[in-house]
């Protein structure tokens, strides 16, 4: 959903907004809320936590809210060749 979504931070929880711009494609909205759903339903330690999906349907103001990670963004850390020794490949 990259450049569909846009990003707030409140306190340690991330939240990920849909676009007013992509709201009339229905197709784009329908992976939004299936992406979150799926998030919700994974507990995995090595996944971040979604801790709700929703918004209002009359108005398409969609969100996922979930736990916020502090660290450097994944891209950046395999752009600048940070990753952590133990996921090298042998």
């Amino acid at each position: 959903m990259r450049g569909k979504t846009s990003c707030t931070l409140r306190g340690n929880l991330f939240i990920q907004r849909f676009k007013e711009e992509y709201r009339s494609d229905q197709v784009i909205v329908t992976r939004f809320l299936r992406e979150g759903a799926i998030l919700k339903g994974i507990h995995d330690p090595h996944v971040v936590h979604v801790e709700e999906v929703g918004g209002d349907g009359r108005a398409l103001n969609f969100y996922i809210q979930m736990e916020l990670l502090n660290g450097i963004p994944l891209r950046k850390a395999i752009d600048e060749k940070q990753l952590p020794q133990e996921w090298e490949r042998s």
